[in-house]
């Protein structure tokens, strides 16, 4: 939103201010800026996903940021293009906002994979697709309900509540290995990753440009300490 190298603040005077406290316009920005918050947020949660010494506590830290990672992008997603839209569609960066959940591969995954996980399984938790995937699914050795690590909560992990979550994001076939899921489930990962970096990108450009019509000003913030130089783009 800037190419300032140092702490920055996008600012504008009471005045501007008592004006846009009445727009729904600029509640859609707040709100959208509020769910970028969150997205990037979860985004990064991904990358960062820690790799602790006992796989019990690794699991469940890995499955859950990966679920709350897509309901949070269908949120935003589907924010963006309920209310921004209303307000903001005559600007280019909207067009390119608006490409990135209109992309066919997207589309796709928004609809076959993370909007039944964020209805059934995150948002939502639904008794009936429990049972159905229940019924689905194949135990060859034992049925692990739970596992976890003596009397510490910290690492008490349902693990088979985690594994019905887990295949209603992915949709296995009937006929596929639990390595083959597990591998499938990784690629939709990384594919959710780059969908919620394209979307981040598109609406703080498109931000910027509301913000600066709004009469918003950027400037040093002197308040702030330096930060760290950041590789992120």
């Amino acid at each position: 939103m800037t190419t300032e190298e140092g702490p920055w603040k996008a600012t504008c005077t009471p005045r501007q201010y008592e004006w846009l406290r009445t727009e729904d316009a600029f509640a859609a920005c707040v709100t959208l800026s509020r769910a970028l918050n969150q997205l990037r947020f979860a985004r990064h949660a991904i990358d960062g996903i820690s790799v602790d010494e006992h796989r019990t506590y690794a699991s469940r830290q890995e499955f859950n940021t990966i679920f709350v990672a897509a309901a949070t992008l269908f949120e935003a997603v589907d924010f963006a293009r309920k209310h921004i839209g209303r307000y903001f569609r005559n600007y280019p960066e909207f067009d390119a906002l608006a490409a990135v959940w209109k992309d066919g591969d997207n589309r796709e995954l928004l609809d076959k994979h993370i909007a039944p996980l964020r209805n059934q399984a995150v948002s939502h938790f639904d008794l009936a697709e429990t049972k159905r995937l229940l019924g689905e699914l194949t135990v060859t050795e034992e049925c692990v309900f739970a596992t976890g690590r003596g009397n510490s909560s910290r690492y008490l992990h349902f693990s088979l509540a985690d594994a019905i979550a887990v295949m209603t994001f992915v949709r296995p076939l009937p006929a596929d290995t639990e390595e083959e899921v597990r591998s499938r489930l990784s690629h939709l990962t990384k594919r959710m990753a780059k969908m919620s970096h394209d979307f981040i990108y598109a609406a703080e450009a498109l931000l910027g440009t509301i913000l600066t019509t709004y009469g918003f000003d950027t400037v040093a913030d002197k308040s702030a300490s330096p930060s760290v130089p950041s590789n992120e783009r």
